[in-house]
Parts: C-alpha cells; structure tokens; sequence
C-alpha cells in the first residue's frame, strides 16, 4: 500500500483554501506568544495536541466519527452555531465554577490549535496546492 494512499484518507478530498492557510496563519502568530512567553504546562499541552491530532485523523475516519460528520452537516448552519455556542458555554461555565484550572484549559487550547496548524500544513505538503496555486511540476 502507498504511504500517500493511506495518510490521504485523514484529509479531505480537496486541496486546502487560501482562507484555511491565512487563517492557520493567523493563528499560529496568536499562539506563539503564549507558547514563548508564557511557557505553558506540557502535559496539558501534549493533551490538547494528542486529543485533537486524534479527532482530526483516525477517528474522523471511523464509523462513529463519519456519522458525526453526517450528523453536522445535516444541522445545517443553526445547528452548529448551537453545538459551538454550547461548547463555548460550558467552557465558560467550567471557567466560572473553576472546575478545571483555567491555565490548563488554555494551554490544552493551544496544544489542540498546534495539531490544527500542523495538520493544515501536512494537507498542504500532500496536495502540494492550495485552491488553484500548485506546486506540481507539468
């Protein structure tokens, strides 16, 4: 089996928008000055970046992580905003109750938003494009 075949089955059928890229872009440069300055706890870190390595590769997937897929695209537009609203509000709520450290929140945020970034930047070496731009020698 072709190593490309098996890690292009983790990432969309499409090369990757020039939005997705500035976007990651983006938010790399608002994450490295926490990542430099603020020198965050490892372990939550190394937890943010495994949990969201894992939900963006081999368990979007699985069966269960392609009927969630299904499930999200078929919510529509509201839909989402109110799982995301949802989300951010019990994010705020574990903040407020201080069930979990807040620092630890953070720097699992930015281990999670690390695997994002580094996932983008796979997507981009393995199409060699990005929406129109490619790198493919004719």
């Amino acid at each position: 089996m072709d190593v490309r075949t098996g890690v292009a089955a983790y990432f969309p059928d499409r090369p990757p928008t020039w939005t997705e890229v500035v976007l990651g872009v983006l938010v790399l440069v608002a994450i490295a000055p926490r990542i430099y300055v603020d020198s965050p706890s490892a372990p939550a870190l190394l937890v943010g970046f495994l949990a969201f390595a894992v939900a963006l590769g081999p368990a979007a997937t699985t069966t269960a992580g392609r009927r969630i897929e299904e499930w999200f695209r078929r919510i529509g537009v509201v839909g989402r905003a109110i799982v995301l609203l949802t989300f951010l509000a019990s994010t705020l709520l574990a903040y407020r109750l201080e069930a979990i450290p807040s620092t630890l929140v953070g720097d699992a945020a930015v281990g999670g938003l690390l695997a994002v970034i580094l996932y983008l930047a796979a997507h981009v070496l393995l199409t060699r494009e990005i929406s129109g731009w490619s790198t493919a020698r004719q």
